[in-house]
């Protein structure tokens, strides 16, 4: 039991520095989409995920950006 609960607790400990990776998926010298909103404005960003009325837009360094469609 004693066994078990070390093991738990040890993979819990390092379970936030396995699954997550700071800075988000793109950075400098990657190539970013451009978008341009209706009020004109042009953002650079790429898709990550959408769901209902907004998009999720990743820029540099994990910056998220939500457009509203």
């Amino acid at each position: 039991m004693l066994i078990k609960l070390t093991l738990v607790t040890l993979l819990w400990l390092l379970a936030g520095n396995v699954f997550a990776h700071p800075g988000g998926h793109y950075h400098k010298g990657d190539v970013l989409n451009s978008w341009t909103l209706t009020n004109g404005q042009i953002v650079m960003g790429n898709f990550s995920k959408g769901y209902g009325d907004q998009l999720v837009l990743e820029q540099l360094g994990g910056k998220l950006i939500y457009v509203s469609v």
